[in-house]
């Protein structure tokens, strides 16, 4: 899930998720993907917020704030 500050963000927003994907996914096989456009976030300087769920290679979870991976927060 990704919340974007504004339409106008929208296009650098596309950019980076591209570039990215065609990395990560060169196969475009990409992951299920919500987009929400939102009048601001959390503070000010931030544009962009993605939430993620990702599958360990043991088959557990965890969230970012689980891992303590502060940036995330």
């Amino acid at each position: 899930m990704t919340f974007v500050a504004g339409t106008n963000h929208l296009p650098g927003f596309y950019a980076a998720r591209e570039e990215v994907f065609a990395d990560w996914y060169p196969d475009g096989d990409v992951p299920a993907h919500s987009l929400a456009v939102v009048s601001a976030l959390a503070s000010p300087e931030f544009t962009v917020e993605v939430e993620a769920v990702v599958a360990l290679r043991n088959g557990s979870t965890r969230s970012a704030a689980e891992r303590g991976d502060e940036s995330a927060v």
